[in-house]
């Protein structure tokens, strides 16, 4: 039987071979432009933890 970190290890493996990042995109997510919440704080959350490398791009209405 395998032991669980021996499977997680495994299993993280695999994962890093299909995924090298992320590319995303991010639009206006209301009609209130006065909310300035954005996935940018989370891609690089994740890349502080885990490394994780990520291509962002705002493609919403620019703000004045």
């Amino acid at each position: 039987m395998e032991s669980s970190s021996a499977s997680s290890t495994s299993v993280r493996s695999r994962h890093k071979q299909l995924a090298s990042g992320v590319f995303a995109f991010e639009g206006d997510p209301e009609n209130d432009l006065s909310v300035k919440y954005s996935a940018r704080l989370i891609l690089q959350f994740l890349h502080d933890l885990h490394d994780l490398k990520y291509i962002f791009r705002d493609i919403g209405t620019p703000r004045s």
